[in-house]
């Protein structure tokens, strides 16, 4: 159990995200690191995300879960690709481990990525234009606002990031991929019989689900045991049709 937290999967996706769908666009997914150190799983894990290089990458929530590993985030962060625009949401942990979120979000700005609390920006890539809803953390601020929706103007493609994937069903209206990871696959599974998934997690566990409009990764790290059992650690891929 030990030694399979420590491995990797790198698992590759290609959706539609806009309706012309004759553009691809490369994005990597980091959610729920739990940050500790910088050690070899970490290193793998920058290998895996710079290698080739996406045209963005998104940090969906649960980065670190101790405030004092503030400092250990920016170590990962700094051997990403820092020319790599990137974009972070917040999720349960953030909160649960009390972490100044002034201080993240500067963390973050000093290496080229913007922290979305729900509000929604622009990426342009090779003519095209994708808005990226960044929605606050359906559990650790269970306040769920919808403010990150509230640019309605055209876009070429559009995703939303949440770190739960229960948000999924308050959003149900906005038939946009969403980003999400929060379940750990159900982290330590007995034979693959029972998964235990946390608060904030609904009816998801890991993959892809409603018709491809909802992806739930795995994530990195580990949450209170440092174990995983037949859900080993998953870095998601996307080219994304626009």
């Amino acid at each position: 159990m030990l030694l399979e937290a420590q491995r990797l999967e790198v698992t590759h996706h290609r959706v539609a995200i806009g309706l012309a769908r004759d553009t691809t666009v490369s994005m990597v997914q980091i959610t729920d690191l739990h940050i500790q150190k910088f050690g070899r799983h970490e290193e793998n894990i920058v290998t895996a995300a710079n290698n080739p290089r996406p045209d963005f990458m998104v940090l969906t929530g649960d980065s670190l879960d101790d405030r004092s590993k503030l400092g250990v985030l920016e170590e990962f962060l700094s051997h990403l690709n820092q020319e790599v625009p990137k974009y972070a949401i917040l999720g349960n942990w953030e909160y649960w481990g009390h972490v100044n979120l002034d201080l993240l979000s500067a963390v973050y700005a000093r290496h080229n990525c913007q922290l979305l609390v729900n509000q929604s920006v622009k990426h342009c890539v090779r003519g095209k234009e994708i808005r990226l809803a960044g929605f606050d953390d359906y559990v650790g601020n269970p306040h769920h606002s919808e403010a990150a929706l509230d640019d309605i103007s055209p876009v070429d493609g559009e995703l939303l990031l949440a770190h739960c994937p229960q948000h999924r069903d308050i959003v149900r209206h906005r038939y946009s991929l969403m980003i999400s990871g929060h379940t750990h696959g159900g982290q330590i599974n007995p034979a693959g019989l029972f998964n235990y998934t946390p608060i904030g997690s609904g009816a998801y566990l890991k993959g892809w689900y409603l018709e491809n409009t909802l992806f739930v990764s795995r994530g990195l790290g580990t949450s209170r045991v440092p174990l995983r059992l037949n859900s080993v650690p998953e870095l998601a891929r996307f080219d994304l049709l626009v």
